[in-house]
């Protein structure tokens, strides 16, 4: 008999972490003798909703939630959904740099039109506004092209914050770069918190202080709601919802005085 081959596709992703979690669930897929295809498609995705999506598994229809990932089942018309905790996210970002005695912060991210974008530009400027120990707080938002990424990471230097909170490790990835051709060094003159943990974030130099998502977890949950669909016709799970964790490294440290 022939494995059941089902659809993967989604909208205009530019992060690694959103690869990363496509070749997961593909491997976990395959380990239950689920075949998987994978396609783009030039719809963007729809804007966030008032819940804190990251990220969207959904089956078959997308219309009212954020949906960068399809999984498209014959039949099957519900949705899968995976969510991360913004707020929580920040706050974790926010008190390891405050700890650390940084007062000048910047958020370093997509443009606003971009996933997710909004409510993480929400999250950073209420929190830094109602925190005594943060005299100044900017927003750098970068198309996602290349030339853009460096020139903002080049403004954002020119402000000389102490810290800066990236929104996926490639942004920080690029600021680190962008840094060592200023001389400027992290972590002495500037901490940077990268987004996703990607497996290259262990081996950047220095290696990279970034939020962890489950990717491994998150496969193996989606592949179980997928395979029980494909089996019933139904699941008992809809919404996946994670914590966020910080993996402290090497590119933060304590602000000089």
């Amino acid at each position: 008999m022939a494995k059941p081959t089902i659809a993967l596709s989604t909208s205009p992703i530019f992060e690694p972490y959103c690869y990363e979690l496509l070749r997961k669930i593909s491997l976990e897929l395959s380990r239950n003798e689920i075949a998987s295809t994978f396609a783009f498609s030039a719809q963007q995705p729809h804007s966030p909703s008032s819940t804190s999506s990251a990220l969207a598994v959904v089956c078959e229809d997308a219309t009212t939630e954020p949906a960068p990932i399809h999984i498209k089942i014959t039949g099957f018309h519900g949705k899968i959904i995976l969510t991360t905790d913004v707020h929580r996210e920040i706050a974790l970002s926010l008190e390891h740099l405050i700890m650390r005695g940084h007062q000048r912060i910047a958020l370093f991210c997509r443009a606003v039109q971009d996933f997710n974008a909004e409510e993480r530009i929400r999250e950073f400027t209420d929190q830094c506004s109602r925190n005594s120990h943060i005299v100044d707080y900017q927003v750098y938002s970068a198309a996602p092209d290349s030339d853009s990424i460096a020139s903002t990471a080049q403004s954002l230097l020119d402000h000389h914050p102490t810290a800066v909170i990236c929104s996926s490790d490639f942004l920080a990835t690029s600021l680190l770069y962008e840094a060592h051709q200023r001389n400027i060094s992290v972590p002495k003159d500037l901490s940077v918190i990268g987004y996703s943990d990607v497996p290259e974030a262990a081996k950047t130099i220095p290696a990279l202080t970034t939020i962890r998502l489950p990717f491994t977890r998150l496969a193996r949950a989606v592949s179980q709601i997928t395979t029980d669909i494909m089996l019933t016709g139904t699941s008992r799970i809809g919404n996946i919802t994670f914590r966020p964790e910080l993996i402290i490294r090497n590119s933060t440290s304590y602000a000089r005085s």
